[in-house]
């Protein structure tokens, strides 16, 4: 699923990305897959769920988050969910 938080929380400037990684972190501790803002008439890219309006309740075991500042600088960080916290959950 593709989803994008900054229609929601603005441009926070160096805060963006903080920010951004702590939404990604809770969604993966919630299962929660939070909306995309304003996004209402979505064209189909493959087999990618663009998260519209609406967000949805489901598990969400690996994430990628980006950035992309000003000056053409990128980062990205990979986050799995622990094995650990895998089992808890379906405990």
């Amino acid at each position: 699923a593709l989803s994008s938080v900054k229609g929601m929380i603005g441009h926070t400037i160096n805060a963006a990305g903080s920010l951004e990684l702590a939404t990604t972190l809770m969604a993966m501790r919630d299962g929660y897959r939070p909306r995309t803002r304003n996004l209402i008439d979505r064209e189909p890219i493959g087999n990618i769920d663009c998260l519209g309006n609406e967000g949805s309740k489901s598990s969400v075991d690996h994430a990628i988050k980006m950035s992309v500042a000003f000056g053409g600088h990128l980062a990205a960080v990979a986050i799995q969910k622990s094995s650990l916290e895998n089992q808890r959950a379906a405990e």
